[in-house]
């Protein structure tokens, strides 16, 4: 059935003028699936997820590419009793201000710079 309708599909839109129509439906698919439209972590159902998930448990939360932090900041307000582990290993990214105050363990990264020679 699912295929009938692909093929019903390709066969009526799988044209250059439907090309804007296709790229919005692509589009609106994805915002369906939840990829791609990050706005914050309320709207994502993230901080919903972690209140929920994280409640009462113990344990240990490693964030690898930890980005500005926002993420493990969220799950330190759920639970401040997990031990979290960040990494974020490109540089041009910064842990914001806030996290300083945080239980959080920062793990030294070496960073490989390549040379003319490599």
């Amino acid at each position: 059935m699912v295929q009938k309708l692909i093929e019903i599909y390709v066969f009526l839109f799988a044209r250059a003028r439907f090309e804007k129509l296709n790229k919005l439906l692509y589009r609106l698919s994805l915002g369906g699936l939840d990829i791609l439209n990050y706005k914050t972590s309320k709207v994502s159902g993230e901080k919903s997820f972690l209140e929920r998930y994280l409640a009462n448990r113990s344990g240990v939360l490693i964030d690898v590419g930890a980005n500005q932090g926002n993420y493990f900041l969220e799950a330190i307000r759920a639970n401040q009793g997990l031990g979290i582990y960040a990494f974020e290993p490109h540089r041009a990214r910064s842990m914001s201000t806030s996290v300083a105050h945080t239980n959080v363990k920062f793990i030294p990264v070496m960073y490989l710079e390549r040379t003319e020679h490599d």
